[in-house]
């Protein structure tokens, strides 16, 4: 019936020649297609370290059922909560590399500086948020807590330091054993959750980082000791 009147054709043309220039835009959309967000992957950016060929590094640490991956921009769209967002889950992890229920551990955020020990060749994915979504609203904001969210690796890592590098320091409980070492001054930022073992005390210890290369080892009762320290943490990746 629209199509009868004589003007309707030209109107319609007029109103669809608009719209490629508002927030709907369809060539607008179409053109985020090419941007960063959609011809990389910021997925496979985050589990990179931890894929060899297609195989997982094992066991993964994780403390999320649903990571996020948003569009820098605010949504377009209005209350649609999935406009450029997309969630990654641990079911999807299970799929995509065949990993059987052990490979991925599931422990709470406070569970995680517990730990005290875990095989060689662990590895953790990390999220400092529960899952986003933009928010159902008539205002264009970001999702909440999209600012704070942080999606972080880590790989397992030890290092060997030889007895002599393990000295005695002074501190306000009395002294400790402590080592100081340059290549802890590269490592430190990006190290978590340091502990300790040796021959001489096979129990995990806590590690206190109170310098760029200065190490404490908690749980020392006497110096010097005699065999090597084991120094094991999670190195963040970037």
């Amino acid at each position: 019936m629209l199509l009868k009147q004589s003007l309707a054709l030209p109107l319609l043309l007029l109103a669809w020649a608009t719209n490629l220039f508002t927030a709907y835009s369809p060539l607008r959309e179409a053109a985020h297609a090419f941007g960063a967000f959609y011809c990389t992957s910021p997925v496979r950016a985050l589990l990179e370290p931890v894929d060899t060929d297609g195989v997982l590094r094992t066991p993964i640490i994780v403390n999320w059922n649903l990571l996020s991956f948003m569009h820098e921009r605010d949504a377009p769209l209005v209350a649609d909560i999935y406009h450029d967002t997309f969630h990654l889950g641990t079911h999807h992890l299970s799929h995509l590399y065949d990993c059987e229920r052990a490979d991925l551990i599931r422990l709470e955020s406070e569970q995680i500086p517990q730990l005290e020990k875990w095989p060689d060749r662990s590895a953790m994915l990390i999220t400092t948020s529960g899952p986003l979504l933009n928010p159902v609203s008539w205002k264009r904001v970001p999702a909440r807590n999209r600012d704070a969210l942080q999606q972080l690796a880590f790989l397992a890592e030890t290092k060997e330091v030889a007895p002599g590098q393990v000295t005695a320091r002074a501190s306000n409980q009395g002294n400790v054993a402590a080592v100081q070492w340059p290549v802890l001054a590269d490592l430190t930022p990006k190290v978590f959750l340091p502990r300790w073992v040796s021959p001489e005390y096979p129990d995990s210890h806590p590690v206190e980082m109170v310098g760029v290369d200065l190490w404490v080892l908690h749980g020392v009762q006497r110096l010097p000791l005699s065999q090597a320290v084991t120094l094991r943490y999670f190195r963040r990746v970037e």
